[in-house]
Protein backbone atom coordinates (compact mmCIF):
# COMPACT_ATOMS: atom_id res chain seq x y z
CA UNK A 1 0.00 0.00 0.00
CA UNK A 2 3.02 2.32 0.97
CA UNK A 3 4.68 1.80 -2.32
CA UNK A 4 1.29 2.57 -4.16
CA UNK A 5 0.87 5.25 -2.83
CA UNK A 6 4.48 6.31 -3.36
CA UNK A 7 4.10 5.27 -7.32
CA UNK A 8 0.42 7.59 -7.49
CA UNK A 9 2.06 10.31 -6.34
CA UNK A 10 5.42 9.90 -8.64
CA UNK A 11 2.47 9.64 -11.27
CA UNK A 12 1.13 13.17 -10.51
CA UNK A 13 4.64 14.35 -10.20
CA UNK A 14 5.42 13.48 -13.95
CA UNK A 15 1.98 14.57 -15.23
CA UNK A 16 2.23 18.16 -13.39
CA UNK A 17 5.77 18.18 -15.15
CA UNK A 18 4.64 17.26 -18.99
CA UNK A 19 1.52 19.30 -18.65
CA UNK A 20 1.32 22.53 -20.95
CA UNK A 21 3.66 20.66 -23.34
CA UNK A 22 5.84 20.37 -20.97
CA UNK A 23 7.12 23.89 -20.92
CA UNK A 24 7.58 23.44 -16.64
CA UNK A 25 10.17 20.65 -17.74
CA UNK A 26 11.76 22.74 -19.86
CA UNK A 27 12.29 25.36 -17.62
CA UNK A 28 14.66 22.99 -15.34
CA UNK A 29 17.91 24.54 -15.80
CA UNK A 30 19.90 21.02 -16.28
CA UNK A 31 17.81 18.09 -16.47
CA UNK A 32 20.09 15.28 -15.18
CA UNK A 33 21.16 17.32 -12.04
CA UNK A 34 17.63 17.89 -11.44
CA UNK A 35 17.15 14.08 -11.85
CA UNK A 36 20.31 13.14 -9.53
CA UNK A 37 18.73 16.03 -6.99
CA UNK A 38 15.61 14.58 -6.75
CA UNK A 39 17.08 10.72 -6.45
CA UNK A 40 18.84 11.66 -3.80
CA UNK A 41 16.64 13.46 -1.66
CA UNK A 42 13.96 10.37 -1.65
CA UNK A 43 16.67 7.56 -1.08
CA UNK A 44 17.69 9.74 2.00
CA UNK A 45 14.49 9.72 3.05
CA UNK A 46 13.95 6.11 2.59
CA UNK A 47 16.73 5.40 4.73
CA UNK A 48 15.32 7.20 7.47
CA UNK A 49 13.03 4.29 8.28
CA UNK A 50 16.49 2.59 9.30
CA UNK A 51 18.49 5.16 10.56
CA UNK A 52 17.39 8.96 11.98
CA UNK A 53 19.18 11.16 9.48
CA UNK A 54 17.00 14.55 10.59
CA UNK A 55 16.42 16.57 7.76
CA UNK A 56 19.76 15.82 5.15
CA UNK A 57 17.16 14.30 3.28
CA UNK A 58 16.44 18.47 1.80
CA UNK A 59 19.74 18.27 0.67
CA UNK A 60 18.64 17.78 -3.05
CA UNK A 61 15.49 20.07 -2.61
CA UNK A 62 17.67 22.73 -1.21
CA UNK A 63 20.32 22.46 -4.40
CA UNK A 64 16.85 22.73 -6.68
CA UNK A 65 15.56 25.52 -4.81
CA UNK A 66 18.89 27.53 -5.07
CA UNK A 67 19.33 26.16 -9.12
CA UNK A 68 15.59 26.57 -10.16
CA UNK A 69 13.82 28.64 -7.96
CA UNK A 70 11.06 27.97 -5.08
CA UNK A 71 8.24 26.68 -7.83
CA UNK A 72 10.71 23.06 -9.07
CA UNK A 73 11.74 23.29 -5.27
CA UNK A 74 8.55 23.04 -3.58
CA UNK A 75 6.77 20.90 -6.27
CA UNK A 76 9.30 18.18 -5.51
CA UNK A 77 9.32 18.87 -1.94
CA UNK A 78 5.45 17.97 -2.10
CA UNK A 79 6.29 14.58 -3.24
CA UNK A 80 8.78 13.85 -0.76
CA UNK A 81 6.45 14.93 2.08
CA UNK A 82 3.58 12.50 0.40
CA UNK A 83 7.09 9.67 0.74
CA UNK A 84 7.84 10.76 4.33
CA UNK A 85 4.08 10.69 5.60
CA UNK A 86 3.97 7.43 3.85
CA UNK A 87 7.20 5.77 5.61
CA UNK A 88 6.41 7.36 8.56
CA UNK A 89 2.53 6.96 9.55
CA UNK A 90 3.24 4.20 12.40
CA UNK A 91 5.54 6.66 14.04
CA UNK A 92 4.73 8.30 17.66
CA UNK A 93 3.76 11.76 17.19
CA UNK A 94 3.30 11.05 14.02
CA UNK A 95 0.99 14.58 12.92
CA UNK A 96 3.41 16.59 14.80
CA UNK A 97 6.58 15.04 13.17
CA UNK A 98 4.89 15.79 9.51
CA UNK A 99 3.82 19.39 10.81
CA UNK A 100 7.55 20.12 11.74
CA UNK A 101 9.04 18.38 8.40
CA UNK A 102 6.89 20.74 6.39
CA UNK A 103 7.13 23.88 7.96
CA UNK A 104 10.88 23.38 8.16
CA UNK A 105 10.77 22.07 4.62
CA UNK A 106 8.81 25.05 3.18
CA UNK A 107 10.39 28.00 4.94
CA UNK A 108 14.25 26.67 3.98
CA UNK A 109 13.10 26.65 0.28
CA UNK A 110 11.45 29.95 0.62
CA UNK A 111 15.22 31.46 1.30
CA UNK A 112 17.44 29.48 -0.30
CA UNK A 113 14.82 30.49 -3.77
CA UNK A 114 15.59 33.77 -3.31
CA UNK A 115 19.20 34.09 -2.57
CA UNK A 116 20.91 35.93 -5.14
CA UNK A 117 24.57 36.44 -3.61
CA UNK A 118 26.89 35.31 -0.91
CA UNK A 119 25.65 37.45 2.24
CA UNK A 120 21.93 36.78 1.55
CA UNK A 121 23.07 33.27 2.24
CA UNK A 122 24.32 33.95 5.40
CA UNK A 123 21.14 36.10 6.24
CA UNK A 124 19.09 33.06 5.05
CA UNK A 125 20.92 30.38 7.61
CA UNK A 126 20.88 33.04 10.76
CA UNK A 127 16.95 33.13 9.81
CA UNK A 128 16.82 29.39 9.36
CA UNK A 129 18.76 28.32 12.04
CA UNK A 130 16.95 30.97 14.57
CA UNK A 131 13.21 29.31 13.30
CA UNK A 132 14.56 26.21 13.74
CA UNK A 133 15.42 27.03 17.33
CA UNK A 134 12.34 27.90 18.10
CA UNK A 135 10.46 25.01 16.24
CA UNK A 136 12.12 22.24 18.03
CA UNK A 137 11.06 24.30 21.17
CA UNK A 138 7.44 24.29 20.25
CA UNK A 139 7.48 20.84 18.79
CA UNK A 140 9.07 19.24 22.53
CA UNK A 141 6.31 22.03 24.14
CA UNK A 142 8.67 24.05 25.79
CA UNK A 143 9.51 20.78 28.25
CA UNK A 144 13.85 20.89 28.94
CA UNK A 145 13.51 17.52 30.29
CA UNK A 146 12.48 15.90 27.30
CA UNK A 147 14.72 17.60 24.82
CA UNK A 148 17.63 16.54 26.46
CA UNK A 149 16.43 13.16 26.72
CA UNK A 150 16.35 13.41 23.28
CA UNK A 151 19.32 15.44 22.94
CA UNK A 152 20.97 13.15 20.23
CA UNK A 153 17.71 13.59 17.66
CA UNK A 154 18.04 17.07 18.15
CA UNK A 155 21.97 17.31 17.49
CA UNK A 156 21.20 15.03 14.58
CA UNK A 157 18.32 17.42 13.42
CA UNK A 158 20.59 20.89 13.54
CA UNK A 159 23.62 19.19 12.44
CA UNK A 160 21.55 17.96 9.07
CA UNK A 161 20.89 21.43 9.10
CA UNK A 162 23.93 22.80 8.69
CA UNK A 163 24.86 20.17 6.42
CA UNK A 164 22.32 21.15 3.83
CA UNK A 165 23.47 24.64 3.99
CA UNK A 166 26.86 23.36 4.14
CA UNK A 167 26.20 21.44 0.34
CA UNK A 168 24.45 24.98 -0.75
CA UNK A 169 27.41 26.58 -0.23
CA UNK A 170 29.43 24.34 -2.04
CA UNK A 171 27.17 24.31 -5.08
CA UNK A 172 26.98 28.52 -5.27
CA UNK A 173 31.12 28.38 -5.19
CA UNK A 174 30.45 25.83 -7.40
CA UNK A 175 28.27 28.07 -9.50
CA UNK A 176 30.50 31.46 -8.80
CA UNK A 177 33.61 29.65 -10.59
CA UNK A 178 31.70 28.26 -13.47
CA UNK A 179 29.76 31.35 -13.80
CA UNK A 180 33.05 33.20 -14.26
CA UNK A 181 34.67 30.46 -16.39
CA UNK A 182 31.40 30.98 -18.78
CA UNK A 183 31.79 34.92 -18.62
CA UNK A 184 35.46 34.44 -19.86
CA UNK A 185 33.75 32.23 -22.59
CA UNK A 186 31.25 34.57 -23.52
CA UNK A 187 33.88 37.57 -23.90
CA UNK A 188 36.06 35.29 -26.04
CA UNK A 189 33.21 34.28 -28.23
CA UNK A 190 32.06 37.66 -28.72
CA UNK A 191 35.58 38.53 -29.48
CA UNK A 192 35.63 36.27 -32.12
CA UNK A 193 32.15 37.11 -33.83
CA UNK A 194 33.20 40.41 -34.24
CA UNK A 195 34.05 41.00 -37.64
CA UNK A 196 36.20 44.03 -37.38
CA UNK A 197 38.40 41.86 -34.97
CA UNK A 198 42.13 41.25 -36.10
CA UNK A 199 41.67 38.51 -37.60
CA UNK A 200 38.68 38.71 -39.78
CA UNK A 201 40.29 42.60 -41.02
CA UNK A 202 43.66 40.05 -41.95
CA UNK A 203 41.22 37.82 -43.97
CA UNK A 204 39.51 40.61 -45.54
CA UNK A 205 42.92 42.24 -46.51
CA UNK A 206 44.44 39.07 -47.65
CA UNK A 207 40.94 38.43 -50.14
CA UNK A 208 38.04 40.35 -50.26
CA UNK A 209 36.10 37.07 -51.70
CA UNK A 210 37.06 34.98 -49.50
CA UNK A 211 36.17 36.95 -46.15
CA UNK A 212 32.45 37.80 -48.13
CA UNK A 213 32.57 33.43 -48.47
CA UNK A 214 33.65 33.40 -45.11
CA UNK A 215 31.05 36.13 -43.12
CA UNK A 216 28.33 34.11 -46.07
CA UNK A 217 29.20 30.86 -44.35
CA UNK A 218 29.08 31.90 -40.80
CA UNK A 219 25.84 33.21 -41.29
CA UNK A 220 24.38 30.74 -42.68
CA UNK A 221 25.37 28.20 -40.48
CA UNK A 222 24.14 30.30 -37.54
CA UNK A 223 20.75 30.49 -39.20
CA UNK A 224 20.79 26.58 -39.24
CA UNK A 225 22.37 25.77 -36.40
CA UNK A 226 19.17 27.74 -34.65
CA UNK A 227 16.80 26.17 -36.83
CA UNK A 228 17.55 23.21 -35.09
CA UNK A 229 18.13 24.57 -31.67
CA UNK A 230 22.06 23.76 -32.49
CA UNK A 231 24.48 25.87 -31.05
CA UNK A 232 24.23 29.79 -33.44
CA UNK A 233 27.32 31.39 -31.93
CA UNK A 234 29.56 28.16 -32.32
CA UNK A 235 28.13 27.69 -36.02
CA UNK A 236 28.48 31.39 -36.72
CA UNK A 237 32.04 31.50 -35.43
CA UNK A 238 33.13 28.11 -37.13
CA UNK A 239 31.80 29.54 -40.59
CA UNK A 240 34.07 32.58 -39.98
CA UNK A 241 36.81 30.79 -39.82
CA UNK A 242 36.59 27.88 -41.44
CA UNK A 243 39.06 28.85 -44.09
CA UNK A 244 41.26 31.45 -41.88
CA UNK A 245 44.44 29.18 -42.23
CA UNK A 246 44.73 30.12 -45.92
CA UNK A 247 46.02 33.60 -45.09
CA UNK A 248 49.04 31.58 -43.47
CA UNK A 249 49.14 28.66 -45.60
CA UNK A 250 47.02 28.26 -48.67
CA UNK A 251 47.77 24.93 -49.46
CA UNK A 252 47.83 22.66 -46.08
CA UNK A 253 45.10 25.48 -44.88
CA UNK A 254 43.37 22.56 -42.70
CA UNK A 255 46.61 22.47 -40.25
CA UNK A 256 47.51 26.04 -40.42
CA UNK A 257 43.25 26.88 -39.14
CA UNK A 258 44.28 24.46 -36.33
CA UNK A 259 47.63 26.50 -35.37
CA UNK A 260 46.24 30.17 -35.66
CA UNK A 261 42.84 28.64 -33.95
CA UNK A 262 45.17 28.12 -30.91
CA UNK A 263 47.40 30.99 -31.19
CA UNK A 264 44.18 32.97 -30.67
CA UNK A 265 42.64 31.28 -27.75
CA UNK A 266 39.83 29.38 -29.52
CA UNK A 267 38.23 27.09 -27.50
CA UNK A 268 38.48 23.33 -28.51
CA UNK A 269 34.74 23.27 -29.53
CA UNK A 270 35.47 25.77 -32.23
CA UNK A 271 38.79 24.21 -33.10
CA UNK A 272 36.95 21.04 -33.86
CA UNK A 273 34.21 22.56 -35.75
CA UNK A 274 36.67 24.48 -37.90
CA UNK A 275 38.94 21.22 -38.52
CA UNK A 276 36.15 18.86 -39.42
CA UNK A 277 33.96 21.24 -41.86
CA UNK A 278 36.50 20.03 -44.31
CA UNK A 279 36.17 15.91 -43.88
CA UNK A 280 39.86 16.22 -45.42
CA UNK A 281 41.18 14.74 -42.03
CA UNK A 282 38.57 13.95 -39.74
CA UNK A 283 34.81 13.69 -40.43
CA UNK A 284 32.60 16.07 -38.36
CA UNK A 285 31.64 14.41 -34.46
CA UNK A 286 28.68 17.34 -33.89
CA UNK A 287 25.91 19.33 -35.32
CA UNK A 288 27.64 22.46 -35.75
CA UNK A 289 30.36 20.88 -37.65
CA UNK A 290 27.84 19.10 -39.80
CA UNK A 291 26.15 22.35 -40.76
CA UNK A 292 29.09 24.57 -41.26
CA UNK A 293 29.90 21.75 -43.77
CA UNK A 294 26.93 21.34 -45.57
CA UNK A 295 26.70 25.19 -45.22
CA UNK A 296 30.42 25.38 -47.51
CA UNK A 297 29.61 22.90 -50.22
CA UNK A 298 26.20 24.27 -50.63
CA UNK A 299 27.63 27.43 -51.19
CA UNK A 300 30.64 26.86 -53.03
CA UNK A 301 28.85 24.28 -55.03
CA UNK A 302 26.26 26.94 -55.83
CA UNK A 303 29.31 29.90 -56.79
CA UNK A 304 30.96 26.91 -59.04
CA UNK A 305 27.82 26.79 -61.07
CA UNK A 306 27.49 30.39 -61.21
CA UNK A 307 30.92 31.39 -62.62
CA UNK A 308 30.87 28.21 -65.11
CA UNK A 309 27.29 29.58 -65.78
CA UNK A 310 25.25 26.15 -64.99
CA UNK A 311 23.91 27.63 -62.27
CA UNK A 312 20.62 28.46 -64.39
CA UNK A 313 19.90 24.49 -65.18
CA UNK A 314 19.60 23.10 -61.45
CA UNK A 315 16.81 24.32 -59.20
CA UNK A 316 17.50 25.02 -55.49
CA UNK A 317 16.05 21.79 -54.66
CA UNK A 318 17.96 19.82 -56.65
CA UNK A 319 21.15 21.22 -55.74
CA UNK A 320 20.71 20.99 -51.70
CA UNK A 321 19.33 17.45 -52.18
CA UNK A 322 21.83 16.25 -54.19
CA UNK A 323 24.70 17.68 -51.52
CA UNK A 324 23.29 15.46 -49.04
CA UNK A 325 23.01 12.39 -50.93
CA UNK A 326 26.14 12.68 -51.53
CA UNK A 327 27.27 13.51 -48.50
CA UNK A 328 25.29 10.85 -46.69
CA UNK A 329 26.69 8.15 -49.08
CA UNK A 330 29.95 9.00 -47.82
CA UNK A 331 29.51 8.90 -44.32
CA UNK A 332 29.86 12.43 -43.96
CA UNK A 333 27.04 12.83 -41.21
CA UNK A 334 27.70 9.16 -39.75
CA UNK A 335 29.52 10.51 -36.81
CA UNK A 336 27.77 13.59 -36.55
CA UNK A 337 25.36 12.87 -33.83
CA UNK A 338 22.34 14.55 -36.05
CA UNK A 339 19.07 12.06 -36.43
CA UNK A 340 17.15 11.57 -39.30
CA UNK A 341 14.48 13.99 -38.39
CA UNK A 342 16.98 17.33 -37.67
CA UNK A 343 18.45 15.96 -41.19
CA UNK A 344 15.46 16.90 -43.16
CA UNK A 345 14.99 19.77 -41.05
CA UNK A 346 18.56 20.98 -42.20
CA UNK A 347 17.86 19.92 -46.10
CA UNK A 348 14.22 21.86 -45.71
CA UNK A 349 16.03 24.76 -44.30
CA UNK A 350 18.69 25.08 -47.18
CA UNK A 351 16.56 24.69 -50.09
CA UNK A 352 14.57 27.90 -48.50
CA UNK A 353 17.59 29.67 -47.07
CA UNK A 354 20.39 29.03 -48.87
CA UNK A 355 20.55 30.96 -51.49
CA UNK A 356 18.57 34.30 -50.25
CA UNK A 357 21.58 35.68 -48.97
CA UNK A 358 23.59 38.22 -50.87
CA UNK A 359 27.25 39.57 -50.01
CA UNK A 360 27.33 40.04 -46.07
CA UNK A 361 23.64 40.28 -45.88
CA UNK A 362 21.83 38.26 -43.05
CA UNK A 363 19.19 35.78 -44.59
Amino acid sequence: MNIIAIMFGAVIYNYYYNTNYGELKKSIGSELLFIILCALSFIIAAAGVHIYTGIICFCGVSVIAAENGRKHALSTFGLLVLEYAVIFKHNENHIENIAFFVVNGVILILLLAEIKDKINLIYAAVIYFSLSVVMIILKYHFNIADMLSDKRHIVILCASGVLNFIIVCIYYLRRGICGERESARADKMSEVLDLNNGLMLQLREYSEELYKHSVKIGKLSGAAAEYVEADRELAIAGGYYHEIGRIRDDKNYIDACVEIAKENGFSEQLIDVIRQHSTVSEKPKSVEAAIVMLSDCIVSTSDYLENSGKRHAISDEKLVKSIFVNRISKGNLAEADVSEEIIQKLQDFYIKNAFKMNGDNDI
